[in-house]
């Protein structure tokens, strides 16, 4: 097989213009091809059911290349260089596009932690696009990153799930550049990823720690919409009405612009209940903050929310209380039915190495910290969690084998 170079001839390569040129009619006439035309389906992560098909016209590709992608990347120069670990199939391609629209230099790569501080050294990446799960993969890994040179990265842009304060923080303490840009926001398949916008620095760190600090609700991540949505977007929060709420109360995030989907493959169904006047209705739990105009956060997802007894629970907020007792790795938390309280409260924790605690002590944990109906009445002791390819936790999965009695607690 041949590669074709743009831009240029290039040792070993055919260039695209000779090839054009040399071949009469060849180039010319275009495809007929419409910004409304289908151009990508894109699958949902599946994490609380079975994935759609979302169908992406080009419209909605070239919009989220050129208005979100490059902005930011915040590229500067013929010496930037993007990394990008993302799933390739899923949201990797934008950041692919964007580079080679912009004609930058893009580094492609399965994500090995042991490897990747050598890939910046030795790439320069000044842009890396990553999954925050990646990032807490590497800060726990065994390679020291005092032994590379990670002065080239400018740009983390964390994507795929919500960052926890405490991944931003390491990523400050990781990479030495003084103007580090930590990129974040609420990335959906159905936008072609990202409607908000955070840019968080050393210098912005401690509003955004008093940020979360005075919400209405417990949260561990940083917000999504520190600064807002791109200036192509319209957002709002609604109630289960659909009925726009204020600020400091919890509803559906709703989004509306031209990134927007045409609809899901073969489901008018699912369709129809997603898009509404123009609107996309996330299922994402969210709110603004009381205290900052337009400063949006990510609560919980719509499906994952847990109402036990006519109470509404938040397994977000489950999770963080029980992350803060010592001997706890990470936790999933979940509802199952039950006949008395409509649904109940499960969790399933990895304990960090060489710890022990029981189930009684988690419980008793958590009834300690936040209202009783919140606390987990059932504990699973777990090595890993049902992931799909963005290293999230298949919620549905692992709620499913609790219905059917498939999770147990492992020894350790």
């Amino acid at each position: 097989g041949s590669y074709v170079c743009i831009g240029g001839p290039a040792t070993g390569y055919l260039d695209y213009e000779t090839l054009v040129t040399s071949h009469p009619g060849a180039g010319t006439g275009g495809l007929g091809v419409s910004e409304d035309d289908l151009a990508d389906l894109t699958y949902t992560s599946g994490t609380t059911g079975r994935p759609k098909g979302v169908m992406l016209t080009h419209g909605n590709i070239l919009t989220q290349v050129f208005r979100t992608f490059t902005y930011s990347m915040r590229f500067s120069g013929d010496e930037d260089c993007v990394m990008c670990t993302y799933p390739s199939f899923h949201v990797g391609v934008l950041p692919a596009l964007a580079s080679l629209t912009l004609g930058l230099k893009t580094v492609t790569v399965n994500f090995d932690p042991l490897a990747t501080y050598d890939i910046i050294q030795k790439e320069r990446v000044t842009a890396w696009g990553v999954p925050p799960v990646q990032l807490e993969m590497l800060f726990n890994c065994s390679v020291d990153p005092h032994d590379y040179d990670l002065s080239s990265l400018e740009t983390l842009i964390v994507a795929g799930q919500p960052s926890l304060l405490s991944t931003a923080k390491k990523a400050f303490e990781i990479f030495p550049n003084p103007d580090l840009v930590y990129a974040t926001s609420l990335g959906i398949s159905e936008t072609f990823t990202w409607n908000t916008l955070s840019h968080l620095t050393r210098r912005n760190l401690p509003e955004v720690e008093q940020l979360i600090a005075t919400l209405p609700v417990k949260t561990a991540v940083v917000p999504v919409g520190l600064h807002g949505v791109y200036p192509h977007v319209d957002m709002k929060i609604v109630d289960t009405q659909r009925n726009e709420v204020g600020p400091g109360v919890v509803g559906e995030m709703a989004f509306r612009g031209d990134h927007v989907m045409k609809g899901y493959w073969n489901n008018p169904v699912a369709t129809a209940e997603a898009l509404q006047d123009g609107w996309y209705y996330s299922g994402d739990m969210g709110l603004w903050h009381p205290h900052k105009t337009y400063c949006s956060f990510v609560v919980d997802r719509k499906k994952d929310m847990i109402v036990s007894g006519s109470e509404n629970v938040y397994p977000a907020e489950v999770e963080l209380c029980i992350l803060q007792h010592p001997a706890v790795e990470s936790v999933c938390v979940f509802g199952v039915p039950d006949p008395l309280w409509g649904e109940t409260v499960k969790a399933a924790v990895i304990l960090k190495k060489d710890q022990r605690v029981t189930e009684e002590e988690i419980i008793r944990h958590c009834k300690e910290r936040i209202a009783s109906y919140k606390k987990p009445t059932s504990v699973f002791f777990v090595k890993d969690y049902p992931r799909n390819a963005f290293g999230k936790i298949m919620k549905g999965k692992l709620r499913q084998m609790a219905i059917k009695g498939e999770l147990k607690s492992e020894s350790s």
